[in-house]
């Protein structure tokens, strides 16, 4: 699944081939603000080429950002500013004021209004770091209400949480309380984890809560995990979203001036390769770009029927960090068997 950066309609048209779907940022169908490189511009060309591809569509309500301060200040965010929610509520948002019923079911129907055609159907989600706080009875209340309101579609729920939390096991806990609730598919961000760099601790604990969720029925999808993307399908996430550059990790700030964490300067995936190298003089970005769609959907496509020869192909690469996945993937293997 892609998250594509903000001009990547063509990428989308051309290659659909590489796409089981599209994740769209709420702020990448908003309008242009004054002084953006694209002002006057037609802002839903992104949401158009998905649909000219054919291809399921999803969006992220990107509501954890709303409530940090630096939406005030951060000139990367004035999309952000435009989008139903932000126009709504005062910025930032406080999350006191959606304990009223009114204004709780005002803020769901802005976001769900705009999320027509697509396959999946998901609420506004708010940071939090504890499983009895209120931002995660608030998140348990706006996904109920997503169950209710839905008719063809799945109902779903972002869960954000910080890396920290992943390996204290939080996030494996809440997978009965989205259960309880009716949520079918719940899109996980890690906060903060460099998921190219994952270690042993931290990619046991992501296959723990994956493994919570699937036991209880419950879709899980690995958001921006770039290149561990089929390390964690191997490991039975369902899928997974990546960026071509960037998208490929989540940052740990609630608000980046960039897009999305995995910004460092575009390299080459050569296909059935776990790493990466320098772009080749001649080899243009978009070219790049498209290699490497291809290479983690051909991995992936790997993982997905036989886990084995995934486990293989980590340990072939002769690089220490899918060497590490490589064994974490094993023992899991063996103690499940």
């Amino acid at each position: 699944m892609l998250r594509p950066e903000h001009d990547e309609w063509d990428l989308i048209e051309q290659h659909p081939e590489l796409l089981d779907a599209v994740l769209l940022p709420e702020s990448y169908v908003a309008p242009y603000p004054r002084g953006h490189l694209l002002e006057g511009h037609n802002p839903t060309k992104l949401l158009a080429a998905a649909r000219r591809a054919g291809r399921d569509l999803w969006r992220d309500p990107e509501t954890p950002g709303l409530c940090s301060r630096t939406i005030l200040r951060l000139s990367a965010t004035k999309r952000l500013h435009e989008t139903p929610l932000a126009r709504a509520f005062v910025m930032p948002l406080d999350l006191s004021v959606l304990a009223d019923h009114e204004e709780r079911a005002r803020a769901h129907e802005l976001v769900l209004a705009t999320q027509a055609g697509s396959e999946m159907l998901v609420g506004p989600y708010f940071n939090f770091d504890r499983r009895d706080s209120a931002a995660f009875r608030l998140n348990l209340q706006m996904a109920g209400e997503t169950v209710r309101a839905v008719e063809e579609q799945v109902p779903g729920a972002f869960v954000q949480v910080t890396r920290h939390r992943l390996l204290t096991g939080l996030l494996a806990e809440l997978a009965a309380d989205y259960e309880t609730v009716g949520v079918r598919r719940v899109l996980i961000r890690i906060r903060g984890l460099k998921s190219k760099l994952a270690d042993a601790a931290e990619l046991s604990a992501y296959l723990d809560a994956i493994d919570a969720f699937r036991s209880r029925g419950i879709e899980a999808f690995a958001d921006c995990a770039g290149v561990l993307g089929p390390v964690l399908v191997a490991g039975g996430a369902e899928g997974f979203s990546t960026g071509t550059r960037f998208f490929q990790s989540v940052a740990a700030p609630a608000l980046s001036a960039g897009g999305g964490g995995g910004g460092s300067s575009l390299a080459s995936q050569p296909s059935g390769s776990w790493t990466e190298v320098p772009r080749q003089p001649e080899q243009t970005p978009r070219d790049t770009r498209v290699e490497n769609l291809q290479t983690l959907r051909g991995l992936t496509a790997l993982a997905a029927s036989d886990p084995d020869r995934l486990i293989a192909s980590l340990r072939a690469d002769g690089a220490a960090q899918p060497a590490l996945w490589a064994r974490v993937l094993a023992d899991r293997k063996r103690r499940a068997a």
